[in-house]
């Protein structure tokens, strides 16, 4: 009650780690949580400019930015459990 609703990504789960991601816009920035099941504790989260959708893959976080600026079209891993980058690339077109 009373709180702001930012729109969200879809979410996913690996273990007891649940993952979402909050859409940018102009009063956030696109960023992806990690969050413990059991507690609701954000164990790590990570700003990912123009986030649209996130997937899991073998124990990645992939985070996807294509929004209408180019310079945001990119994807993103990050490390499951860590949240550590494990790479980036832009996407073209």
């Amino acid at each position: 009650k009373g709180g702001v609703f930012l729109p969200r990504t879809r979410i996913e789960r690996l273990e007891d780690l649940w993952f979402v991601g909050n859409l940018e816009d102009h009063a956030a920035p696109g960023k992806v949580f990690a969050v413990r099941g059991t507690t609701g504790q954000v164990e790590w989260d990570r700003v990912v400019p123009g986030l649209e959708a996130i997937t899991m893959h073998k124990h990645k976080v992939i985070a996807a930015a294509y929004g209408a600026s180019k310079t945001k079209r990119h994807l993103t891993a990050l490390d499951a459990r860590t949240g550590r980058l494990l790479w980036r690339t832009g996407l073209e077109g």
